[in-house]
């Protein structure tokens, strides 16, 4: 019998600097039951081989969307859609011209209901720059700290919005220096010591949930 389940695809992106991190407790402004999300800021010239497997992937998504609206003959709502790709530039407040870096929009729900009714609550799977698991409780994690981000593109096609393309679902996050509640170390006087961020602590989590593999499991840009 064929195995018809959709595989999952994760990826993970070059190292960059985190915006407006919700990665240890959710965003709830907008959505009660909370968002983990992140902005991952890049360069679009160093960073074009990235950008460029993110653009494929939303124009794959495109041209599905477009193409099953021709063949159920919504050839106004074809015509209508245009094609969302999940970053944008950034602009320079005082110029109005781009200053070369991208901002990626990375996001994932805090919890889902199972089939069963059941809730289940996620969290997002955190790594210093050994690769040794954090606990969220245990962490503070502010804008301007490096990362990297791991994460699972998702096509979608809103018809409301007139949009088709992709989202991406955040996994996991590696935090290679650590911006946290009073800054980083930097600000204090203290010079870096070892290579990346090394967090320290008998309570990090040391297991992470099992999870089909996809072909580009691993990718890393």
């Amino acid at each position: 019998m064929a195995n018809n389940k959709r595989k999952r695809v994760r990826l993970t992106t070059p190292t960059g600097v985190a915006s407006y991190p919700y990665l240890t407790k959710p965003d709830t402004q907008f959505n009660s039951d909370g968002d983990f999300k992140v902005d991952l800021v890049l360069d679009k010239e160093e960073h074009a081989d990235f950008l460029a497997r993110i653009d494929e992937l939303a124009e794959k998504a495109f041209d599905k969307a477009v193409k099953q609206l021709k063949k159920e003959k919504k050839m106004a709502q074809a015509k209508q859609l245009e094609k969302h790709i999940p970053y944008e530039d950034i602009y320079d407040e005082e110029t109005g011209e781009p200053t070369g870096q991208v901002k990626v929009k990375f996001k994932s729900k805090a919890k889902f209901k199972r089939k069963d009714g059941s809730v289940a609550h996620v969290e997002v799977a955190l790594f210093d720059a050994q690769g040794k698991a954090i606990n969220p409780k245990n962490i503070s994690i502010y804008g301007g700290s490096i990362i990297k981000v791991n994460f699972t593109p998702n096509e979608f096609h809103a018809t409301g919005l007139k949009l088709a393309g992709i989202s991406l679902r955040l996994n996991a996050v590696q935090i290679i220096e650590l911006v946290s509640d009073g800054g980083n170390a930097g600000s204090f006087g203290f010079d870096k010591v070892d290579d990346g961020y090394s967090f320290d602590d008998d309570s990090a989590v040391t297991e992470e949930g099992e999870e089909e593999e996809g072909e580009l499991e691993g990718t890393d840009f």
